[in-house]
């Protein structure tokens, strides 16, 4: 699926199990050049060693992504509002957008 593509999309997500194991899921989306369908595929669901830090969080997004061989043609991530996972991503120099439903759920 990911073959021939020239952009794509990422969202991220963090949880930390109460035996402060963390974890983090990334999915790709992308519109299918034919019939702009979206299609979406979960890149990686796995443990992170370490600390729930800005660096932990940036490697394992760049080694997630490096394996697929998208870092070319990564064109935005999704992530929610966790202050080391927003630094994560602006220091990969990469368009970042906010999920709008855990700000709302923050609201609430």
């Amino acid at each position: 699926m990911l073959q021939g593509i020239q952009s794509i999309c990422i969202t991220t997500n963090l949880w930390l199990l109460r035996n402060d194991e963390l974890y983090i899921g990334i999915t790709a989306g992308l519109l299918d050049p034919i019939d702009w369908s979206l299609k979406e595929a979960l890149l990686a669901c796995e443990k992170i060693d370490g600390k729930h830090t800005r660096e932990n969080i940036q490697n394992a997004i760049e080694q997630i992504i490096g394996k697929f061989q998208l870092k070319q043609k990564l064109f935005v991530a999704t992530t929610n509002n966790s202050p080391n996972e927003v630094k994560a991503i602006r220091l990969m120099e990469i368009l970042h957008i906010l999920c709008c439903a855990h700000t709302l759920h923050l609201s609430s």
